[in-house]
This record gives C-alpha cells, structure tokens and sequence, in this order.
C-alpha cells in the first residue's frame, strides 16, 4: 500500500456500496442466482478483496476471463464455483490444480477438455457449455451446433453445469439485436442434445438484467453494475458509487491572461486564473484526451481540466475557488465526489470498464466499509 503522503492521488473503494450494488441486482430477479463477475483484478478495484466483499454479501458464484485470474482468486476463495469465460488454456493442469471451471466455447474446447477428464484426471470435471447467439465472439456457432450430436461419448465425460451466451446490445434496450439473441437461444436449448436440456440457463449481463424475465433466465452475470456503472444509460442510474478518484494539488500558480499552460501550449488563460498541477496522468488511467474537455470537483463546485494531459500530471482552472480548499496538498475529485463515472468515459469517448480497469497502481487505495 502506497503512503498517502507519498501518492499522487487517492482511490477510494466503497465495499459497502459495492456489496449493496450486488444485493440491488439481486432484487431485480429474486427467481434467479446472481453470480459476480470480477475479471480484469474485479475490474481494477482488486478481485482478491471484491471477491470476499461480493461473498460475504451472498454471492456464490464467480466469473473471470484467465485460469491465472481464476487461480489467484481461489486464494480467497476456496469453496466457490470459478469459471473462465474465455473457456480451456493449456493442459488442463491448472483447472484441475485449484478446481476452475471452463466455459468451453467450441467443439475443439469440448474434445480437449473431454480428453483431460479421462485420460489425465480420470473422473468428470464440471464446465459450462458455451453458444454463440449472435455476438460472433466466443461460444459454439450455430453451424456447429448439430455436430454435438457426434460427441455423445465426450459430452458424457464432462459434468455440464450450465449453458451460457452472450448479449450484443444489452444496454440498447429497443435494439433488435436483443429479442434476436433471446429467441436464437431458445432454438440452441430446443436443438441441444437431450442430456444438455435442461442444464441452468446463463444469459443476461449487468445491462440484460433490467431487459427482464426473458433474459435474467437462472445464473446472472452482472459485471460492470458491480462497480457502479450505470447499466441502463437511458434512464438514472440505479447502482451505487463505488470509486471517487482524487488528485493531490501539488502546485497552484496565478497566471496573466495570455498565458499558455502545458504541452503545445494548448490552454491559454483567458484572465488572470490559479491554475493548480494536479499529480495525475495518463500514466494513471486518466485518459490523456480529457484535457479540455473533463470537468472535476473541488468544494461541491466543478472546476475545468484545462491543457493537455500528460504522464504524470493534469491542470485545473480554481480562479473561481475559495484558496482556504484549494491549497497545495488539497484534493480535487476526477470521479465519483459530483464527477460520474458514466460522465468520465462518455467525455472520453469510451466506457466505464475502460476507466474502472485502467486505474493504476500508483494512488494510495482505500477500501472503505464492507458487506
């Protein structure tokens, strides 16, 4: 853990809120299993600590992307379903190692992992089973679908635990794309063999759990809305914050109008302004294309990013702040503190898991609350 003295900005990480996001998209569906995914370090927030958080708020089951996620999770937690969406790497050694569960998501996955049962583990391992619907990423395509009828003796070796797909256009509620993808997966379930029927059903992601019954089926996979992304963009957000980002005033100079700020001199102050150096760049995660354009919060007031962003450092414009809160070793607020996340990427032109996992691992983290 980095000294807070010695950080150039501090993370706070509300587990409490965190733990309360998962209890809320647990009510949207109380029919339904709610799992967690915490890929990607849980999303750049620490999967080892948001994983006992979503635990001890009643999660039993857990999604990453790499058997390594997978491995360093089960540190944690020892006794819960772990699945690699990203399906069977390697040998097979390592699932067996630490007890992961494969999303197998081609014949090749199903012969392969089949093979390890057998010959080298010598009993059933369970795996989901992985179709295509429409996204054309992972999962069986659908003109694969009726060769599984030609791996009986394979399908056999493998303890099937659920059938899963993927959403396009989850957080485009009117898109066709959705209602396309739901009816495709009820024809994969009509067309499985009989022995994979009537396997739990996992479909819908954090945005699909608010499209309702049709897409919520039995094992949800909420991610992002985990971390306090808004899961359905045309309307108020539903989850709580989970993060506040805030970057240390280092320096507050008084500069004449006229005066040019920064790398190519891309800021020129229009008054006389305090212009603070804040110790956060790109370096960071903060994207370098919000100079100019992203807006922070210092005292309940928003205050401009003027100039451009560079490695390991970005300007504020505080003319229009009272000096008593805006003073070297001051604190401005870049997300969360009146800044949205969701507002954050869309100024950048991204989205809210680019933002959550490009944090870095320069700032001083706390973790705040819990289940």
């Amino acid at each position: 853990m980095i000294n807070s003295e010695l950080a150039g900005g501090i993370l706070d990480i509300n587990l409490s809120a965190l733990a309360e996001n998962y209890r809320i998209l647990c009510a949207q569906a109380p029919a339904s299993e709610c799992g967690g995914v915490v890929k990607a370090d849980g999303y750049g927030l620490g999967a080892g600590i948001v994983g006992q958080t979503l635990y001890d708020a009643g999660c039993r089951t857990f999604f990453v992307a790499l058997p390594a996620e997978g491995a360093k999770l089960r540190q944690v937690l020892p006794n819960v379903p772990i699945i690699i969406l990203n399906g069977f790497f390697g040998d097979g050694s390592l699932y067996l190692e630490h007890g992961l569960t494969p999303a197998l998501g081609s014949l090749d996955d199903i012969v392969r992992w089949s093979d390890f049962c057998t010959k080298t583990a010598k009993q059933k391992l369970p795996a989901y089973l992985h179709v295509d619907t429409g996204i054309s990423r992972l999962g069986i395509p659908p003109h694969d679908l009726p060769k599984l009828q030609e791996l009986a003796t394979q399908i056999e070796a493998i303890d099937f635990k659920a059938v899963m797909t993927h959403l396009a256009c989850a957080d485009e509620p009117g898109h066709d794309m959705n209602e396309t993808q739901c009816q495709n997966f009820d024809d994969v379930l009509n067309a499985l063999p009989r022995n994979l029927k009537n396997l739990p059903r996992s479909f819908a992601n954090s945005s699909g759990i608010f499209l309702g019954p049709d897409y919520q089926r039995d094992i949800m996979r909420p991610g992002v809305a985990l971390y306090g992304a808004n899961p359905t963009p045309d309307k108020p957000n539903p989850m709580q914050d989970v993060i506040e980002l805030k970057g240390k005033i280092m320096q507050v100079d008084t500069l004449d109008k006229g005066t040019t700020v920064g790398y190519g001199s891309a800021y020129v102050t229009s008054r006389k302004e305090r212009i603070a150096k804040i110790a956060i760049g790109y370096a960071d995660g903060y994207p370098r294309n919000l100079g100019g354009i992203a807006t922070a919060a210092i005292g309940g007031k928003r205050v401009p990013v003027v100039g451009r962003i560079s490695m390991d450092m970005l300007t504020v414009d505080l003319t229009d702040i009272d000096e008593e809160i805006s003073r070297v070793g001051d604190y401005v607020h870049l997300i969360g503190g009146g800044v949205p996340l969701d507002e954050v990427a869309k100024a950048a032109g991204t989205i809210p898991y680019e933002i959550l996992t490009s944090l870095g691992h320069r700032y001083h983290r706390n973790y705040l609350g819990g289940a």
